[in-house]
């Protein structure tokens, strides 16, 4: 058998791309660290909710910029929800929900009452900022439900296989980290738990095919104090040369 060889204008031959890394497209609001030594973002005034429902709105979020090609076909959740849908809201599939199953712990061993300076913000734009101090006296550690809806195993099955990569999208630590910019701008952590997959009669005869992954999630909970106003005084002291 002869051997072939290719002509020397042939182009190398192409590697087959493997499964593509997880990396969101356009970042929303909450951004995933995707960098170990990523300089932790610059904290603000603004805080839209609570501690707990920031956790769950920055996976929310997370959540929604996801998606992972799987058999050529792309998968990603239709809708997400930081609590239970509204009745009137119509159904579509895949969806989930993020929900708080268990009480949030607080742990009051980080407190530090030494000034920090870069808690340090300013409430409002303008010549004319007023600033204040942010003080960190908790951190804050809640479990977390992803509750997934398919409908299908099948549909089900992929679902689960892009929170997998999802939930550990980095090879340097377990979990992740989200930069939340609805709480303070601070960056929090996220550590899956556990996941199941329980069906039943009811939900397969309405092709419900529900899938729930536990995570654990951490923040800082903090509050805002005023910086105390600069008042100047000036001390004169006169003395008196007579004899």
């Amino acid at each position: 058998m002869s051997e072939v060889q290719c002509p020397p204008f042939s182009p190398p031959p192409e590697e087959i791309p493997g499964t593509p890394l997880l990396i969101p497209p356009s970042p929303g609001a909450t951004e995933l660290i995707t960098i170990a030594n990523a300089k932790p973002p610059k904290l603000t005034g603004i805080r839209k909710c609570d501690a707990v429902t920031a956790l769950k709105r920055g996976l929310k979020e997370y959540l929604e910029q996801i998606y992972l090609d799987v058999e050529g076909v792309r998968v990603r959740f239709e809708q997400v929800f930081e609590s239970w849908a509204e009745p009137e809201t119509a159904s579509v599939f895949p969806s989930a929900a993020i929900m708080a199953v268990d009480e949030a712990v607080f742990d009051y061993s980080a407190f530090t009452p030494v000034l920090d300076p870069t808690r340090i913000v300013a409430l409002n734009d303008g010549p004319n900022n007023t600033r204040a101090y942010l003080v960190k006296y908790a951190e804050v550690t809640v479990r977390l439900a992803v509750e997934t809806y398919c409908s299908s195993p099948a549909e089900r099955s992929h679902v689960l296989m892009m929170l997998e990569d999802a939930l550990n999208p980095v090879d340097w630590m377990y979990g992740f980290k989200l930069d939340v910019p609805h709480y303070f701008n601070q960056r929090v952590v996220y550590e899956p738990m556990t996941a199941q997959m329980v069906d039943s009669s009811g939900e397969a005869g309405r092709r419900w095919r529900p899938g729930t992954v536990f995570l654990s999630g951490q923040i800082s909970l903090m509050r805002v104090r005023s910086l105390p106003g600069l008042q100047p005084r000036v001390d004169i002291v006169v003395e008196d040369g007579s004899t």
